[in-house]
């Protein structure tokens, strides 16, 4: 992400507003960007079940999108290494 996160976030309330939250894409791309950024897993985690619960067919013209979106990215996500236990934490599993 090469802005600030300010700004990615006044883009992100725009997108959402613009598609009367209907769209998953707003919602995957600041979990993505910001929130993994910042480590924010509880910001992160409440993206994603955001995104998840929109209903593909609410808007026929955004459904192929949105169904992507949420079975290619959200639906398949947990939350990224960034924002879990550390990467020493899960050697130390390993050896054990």
């Amino acid at each position: 992400m090469g802005g600030s996160i300010e700004r990615a976030r006044r883009h992100f309330e725009e997108a959402v507003r613009l598609s009367e939250g209907r769209r998953v894409g707003p919602f995957l791309a600041l979990a993505e960007t910001v929130s993994v950024r910042l480590q924010d897993r509880k910001e992160f985690e409440s993206l994603l079940k955001r995104a998840l619960a929109i209903d593909p067919g609410a808007r026929p013209e955004w459904r192929l999108a949105n169904l992507i979106g949420s079975a290619g990215r959200a639906g398949s996500w947990r939350a990224p290494t960034c924002c879990s236990r550390s990467r020493r934490a899960r050697d130390n599993d390993r050896a054990a």
